[in-house]
């Protein structure tokens, strides 16, 4: 995954924090392919992980760079237990955990605030949406 800027750099940095067997494995196809940054495309298969940048940017507050950003993390399955399982994995991912991205140094990642929902899956049935808002806090090295 090619990473430009600020944004695509975090964006490529939590992929990674993701794609491990933990969480991959209770996904479609149980691979890496399941987990997308801002929308799933077509038809996806279930269950799969959607994460996306929700607020935030630079603090200017000083004359290091630091970056204080927050990303809805939500996974998206059939049922509400599937959603939640992975979740649970996610979590265990992002919370109190740092990133690795060339050039920032993390100083805090942690879960704020929870989201769950269903959406309508254009069959006549839902998709259980299930996850968190996680606040992101970097500084240029």
């Amino acid at each position: 995954m090619t990473a430009y800027g600020p944004i695509g750099k975090l964006r490529s940095a939590l992929f990674d924090r993701l794609n491990v067997s933990a969480v991959t494995d209770l996904l479609s196809g149980q691979s890496a392919d399941s987990i997308y940054w801002l929308t799933p495309g077509d038809s996806p298969g279930k269950p799969y992980i959607v994460y996306e940048l929700h607020s935030g940017g630079d603090e200017n507050r000083s004359s290091t760079r630091t970056r204080n950003v927050v990303l809805a993390v939500k996974a998206v399955a059939d049922t509400a237990g599937a959603a939640e399982q992975i979740d649970e994995q996610i979590d265990a991912r992002l919370h109190d955990q740092t990133l690795t991205i060339s050039g920032w140094d993390t100083v805090t990642m942690a879960r704020e605030d929870d989201l769950a929902t269903t959406e309508d899956n254009g069959g006549g049935g839902a998709n259980y949406v299930i996850g968190g808002y996680y606040r992101i806090r970097v500084s240029k090295t």
